[in-house]
């Protein structure tokens, strides 16, 4: 059982924390990913293929 000194929040508040740093670093690659594609496509159209 959880020290409610050292954890206000005990197993619930630390698991909505978990997907809450999941769903950022989701968003992060997804965005790393987009802006990748992007990069790639200017590229290719820099490079006259589109």
């Amino acid at each position: 059982m959880d020290n409610q000194f050292t954890n206000p929040l005990g197993d619930r508040g630390r698991a909505a924390e978990e997907i809450y740093i999941r769903q950022r670093e989701a968003e992060k690659a997804a965005a790393a990913a987009a802006a990748k594609e992007k990069a790639k496509q200017e590229a290719e159209k820099a490079a006259g293929k589109n």
